[in-house]
């Protein structure tokens, strides 16, 4: 059977107690309930050339274009909705198992969150009868470690000592997790401000092949190399909400999001002092016609596609 594995950083795994839980038939490619799952091996640091610079239309990695980036196109008003029935399906679930018995009093009993804490965590294991447990807190390193998940895990939580929404790590770490168990789907960070992020898997086959493409982009810092090419779109779109006004939080939260448009993946939030999620998204900008809203530099544009907190 294929062994199952999370990554967060390169802390090592404590094996923690599965208990006797009840047996269950699965798939032969699925884990057995108790069976651990180990960090995988090393992401070997091949970088990868500078992204192209040609704008094409049908690929939103790309960057320039031929429109006049001096116009002010008139904005497409008729967009799909950003808080489609998707969305809303997204922000139901994460919000819901969040608020659990047993995620909260686990979450509950975090230490306290500071720039230089270590990062803590936990599994939350679906167990046979259909109710939840949330498995014992780990203490990681502060740039990250692993945390032990199991056959029968769908989500796990862990602590960011700073304000960031999930890094790369945690979005190839969920990408190969997944892969391996379609049981486990959520990912929720808790951060230093009290908030909390989300990452929920909408469509695997797309994440799979997210996780395929990039996961060799995977730099020491846990982010994405700045040389590769979804290291430097990142970049790209995080300066773009900048000029425009973002705040640093909010530009990297829908710079992620963007990345995110195409991995079958959801970012959410959840404000400090609040339990519901909502989708966080971004998109390039465009006219009526369709056409990217350009800027000064005769560069694509950005806008969020968030669904709107209640």
């Amino acid at each position: 059977m294929e062994n199952l594995h999370f990554f967060k950083g390169g802390g090592d795994s404590d094996t923690l107690d599965g208990g006797d839980l009840e047996e269950v038939t699965i798939t032969p490619d699925q884990p057995e309930d108790d069976e651990e799952i180990p960090e995988p091996d090393p992401i070997e640091d091949d970088w990868d050339d500078e992204p192209e610079d040609e704008w094409n239309e049908e690929d939103w990695w790309n960057d320039e274009g031929d429109h006049d980036g001096s116009q002010d196109p008139e904005e497409n008003e008729d967009r799909p909705d950003p808080c489609n029935p998707a969305a809303i399906a997204a922000n139901t679930s994460t919000s819901n198992l969040f608020k659990k018995t047993a995620v909260q009093s686990q979450v509950g009993n975090f230490s306290a969150i500071t720039s230089t804490s270590a990062e803590q965590g936990f599994s939350i294991r679906k167990l046979a009868d259909g109710t939840f447990q949330a498995t014992a807190i780990q203490t990681m390193g502060p740039t990250g470690g692993s945390i032990t998940n199991f056959g029968n895990s769908v989500a796990d939580v862990h602590t960011h000592p700073s304000s960031n929404a999930p890094s790369a790590q945690d979005i190839l770490g969920l990408g190969h997790i997944n892969g391996v168990s379609a049981n486990f789907t959520t990912r929720y960070v808790k951060t230093a401000d009290g908030d909390m992020y989300a990452l929920n898997v909408s469509d695997a086959a797309k994440l799979k092949d997210f996780y395929d493409t990039f996961k060799d982009d995977l730099g020491s810092d846990n982010m994405f190399k700045s040389d590769s090419e979804i290291g430097a779109k990142f970049e790209t779109v995080r300066q773009s909400f900048i000029s425009s006004g973002a705040s640093a939080e909010s530009a990297y939260d829908h710079a992620t999001a963007f990345l995110l448009n195409d991995a079958g993946v959801t970012l959410l939030k959840a404000p400090n002092g609040s339990n519901d999620f909502t989708k966080i998204g971004a998109e390039i900008k465009t006219d009526t016609s369709g056409n990217p809203v350009l800027d000064a530099n005769n560069q694509p544009t950005y806008e969020t596609s968030d669904c709107p907190r209640n």
